[in-house]
């Protein structure tokens, strides 16, 4: 770092900053820390948003896959006492086929296993021999070590690994020989009884009420194997927060230990954590989520000893709050000055529906909780809400994407990956792209288009173009992830089918959209009942 920073200067700015947003769609928890000094700790929007049920700063909530961290702690703790070393095979523990037999402990924690990412549903009871059954029947994705490839069903055999040395359930054995030593009282997993409307939260995926924790079947007396070991904790941010202070000082495992689950592997991965540099020097990170609207980040930057713990219960559009104010809460809190969002006092109501000027259009919906939302495609509109990205380049990348998905829909390998950084052409990697288009052809129908939406910027690369695919049943999203102009590094899926979606609320009879990302509203008006302007732009209702 090359200054000094002040964390304190900007926390009341920061709660108010989180206080608008709440009209915009934000609500969670947010804990932030300096040491051992809660300098924020705080509640936003509703836990239920029916009854209007106000969040609470210690309200339980889920963390999904920042689970993880919890099942390598205990392994390393079993590595101190010499029970066991990361270097022990699955051989050691169950009966495995060939394939499987060297698989190390370290690899599971790593996700260099090979070993498939998931099966079936986080909340269907599955039985531990039929589980190991399914997963020693399963293909290995990739050779031992070799490659970087997310598991959580390798965090799933860690935790049969953990029953086995200590004759306890998993989650027993946390809760009273991990937890509780360390003074952790609210905690758990989905389905215990201790939750109830008091003291947790529903969840919400585009405004439907998805359930809660205490609803949701779940891995508090029964193995539910999908989850357990690599998700399903429940706990408030003041005790995540006070085990991440525990942890990083060494109380709850050795140094050494300690060192060796910081120390990144492929991809910048340890032992439960993602290692990353940051303005604030390294970053010790995760994050969590799930599709039903689970999302929650935790981030401690080891220099300056700052913790961030963000946890919401809403996903919008395909992407959670939580997610979306992640890397925005670093960069409040070393600012000189603060812009925050307009202040608005209730929900806008505006005419719903698509907008069209050429290609370029806006959509216009709302979800059950009467919440709008915008969301933008098209290269000029875009440029206009966020032009961060000069529009020449960004036509530069919209033309190459389209090259590459011309040649990746026709099954033209040699050709697609010419276009990526990558350019190596692998039976695995074909078969990832064929696996990917068979998902599509699943969820969405027979794929009979493709558009580009625009490029957009993003945070830790160049920017993102956005790549839609119409099916018969629906359509959806492939940002395609630039290095720089002449660069493609990749593409990821999402659930949205828009590059940008901005949520509305409305103040002084003017509709207002706000985008997160950027930090730009946008005033829209009615012009007259079949159109409305922004930004000197005007777009006629349509259908696209």
């Amino acid at each position: 770092m090359d200054r000094e920073i002040n964390f304190n200067k900007n926390i009341e700015k920061i709660d108010e900053y989180l206080r608008n947003l709440i009209p915009f769609g934000f609500s969670g928890t947010v804990l932030i820390a300096k040491g051992d000094e809660i300098l924020l700790e705080n509640g936003y929007g509703y836990r239920n948003y029916e009854n209007k049920y106000k969040m609470k700063k210690d309200t339980i909530m889920s963390i999904g896959s920042i689970s993880k961290q919890f099942t390598s702690t205990m392994i390393m703790q079993f590595v101190d006492q010499g029970k066991l070393d990361v270097q022990d095979t699955l051989s050691k523990f169950f009966d495995v086929p060939e394939d499987k037999k060297n698989i190390t402990i370290h690899q599971l924690m790593t996700h260099t296993s090979g070993i498939k990412d998931h099966f079936g549903d986080d909340f269907v009871f599955m039985e531990t021999d039929e589980f190991l059954r399914k997963i020693f029947e399963e293909k290995i994705r990739t050779p031992l070590g070799s490659e970087f490839s997310y598991s959580n069903l390798g965090y799933s055999l860690l935790a049969i690994i953990i029953q086995n040395i200590t004759g306890k359930s998993y989650q027993e054995y946390l809760i009273q020989d991990i937890f509780t030593p360390q003074g952790i009282t609210n905690s758990g997993w989905f389905g215990d009884e201790r939750w109830n409307e008091e003291n947790s939260t529903n969840y919400y995926l585009d405004g439907k009420n998805t359930g809660s924790i205490s609803s949701w079947s779940g891995s508090h007396d029964k193995p539910y194997w999908a989850i357990l070991g690599n998700g399903g904790v429940c706990i408030s941010n003041k005790d995540l927060f006070n085990w991440i202070r525990a942890l990083m000082k060494s109380k709850i495992i050795s140094e050494n230990s300690l060192n060796k689950m910081l120390t990144p592997e492929k991809n910048d991965y340890g032992y439960g954590w993602d290692i990353e540099s940051s303005p604030l020097g390294r970053l010790i990170t995760h994050d969590g989520g799930n599709n039903i609207g689970v999302n929650a980040v935790a981030k401690y930057y080891e220099e300056v000893e700052l913790t961030i713990i963000i946890n919401s219960n809403v996903i919008q559009n395909g992407i959670g709050m939580g997610f979306q104010i992640r890397n925005l809460i670093e960069k409040l809190l070393m600012a000189d000055e603060i812009t925050l969002p307009p202040y608005v006092n209730n929900y806008g109501r505006i005419k719903e529906g698509i907008y069209a000027q050429g290609e370029n259009y806006i959509e216009i919906n709302s979800n059950p909780l009467n919440q709008y939302s915008l969301a933008v495609v098209g290269q000029n509109l875009l440029s206009i809400i966020d032009n961060e990205i000069p529009i020449r380049i960004a036509e530069q990348c919209n033309t190459k994407v389209y090259k590459f998905a011309n040649a990746m829909f026709a099954r033209k390998w040699e050709e697609a990956f010419s276009y990526i950084k990558n350019t190596e052409v692998t039976e695995r990697r074909i078969n990832f792209l064929e696996g990917l288009m068979d998902e599509f052809e699943k969820e969405y129908g027979l794929i009979i288009n493709f558009k580009i939406s625009g490029t957009i910027p993003m945070n830790k690369y160049y920017g993102l173009t956005h790549l839609m695919i119409v099916g018969e049943k629906g359509s959806s999203g492939i940002p395609i992830v630039w290095e720089d102009e002449n660069t493609i590094l990749g593409f990821r899926t999402r659930l949205s089918p828009y590059p940008i979606t901005m949520q509305m609320a409305s103040k002084d009879n003017n509709i207002i959209a706000y985008n997160i990302d950027s930090g730009k509203s946008i005033i829209l008006r009615h012009e007259d009942e079949n159109s409305i302007s922004f930004e000197s732009t005007i777009l006629k209702q349509t259908s696209v």
